[in-house]
């Protein structure tokens, strides 16, 4: 958790690229951890790294299928990829 909010504590600075750092560090040892996935997807958005905030948000949602934050930025992140035919 400390390296999740040392990771929060950069992103909150806009250093994402410290941030991303800490988050990954922070699921190898809980790669369980929703809130990481999430807070690195939110990283990833920043840096407009589309596909990868997306794969945070959707390994988010693995572990805990009910996150509305993971859901919605799921979302936005697939309609960004796959925007819908007009």
């Amino acid at each position: 958790m400390v390296l999740n909010a040392l990771g929060y504590s950069y992103a909150a600075k806009e250093q994402y690229d410290l941030a991303i750092r800490h988050y990954k560090d922070a699921l190898k040892e809980k790669p369980d951890y929703a809130t990481a996935h999430n807070n690195l997807g939110f990283a990833y958005e920043r840096k407009q790294l589309t596909v990868q905030a997306l794969q945070s948000y959707e390994q988010a949602l693995a572990i805990e299928p009910s996150n509305s934050t993971a859901k919605k930025r799921a979302e936005s992140m697939r309609k960004r990829i796959m925007p819908t035919a007009v």
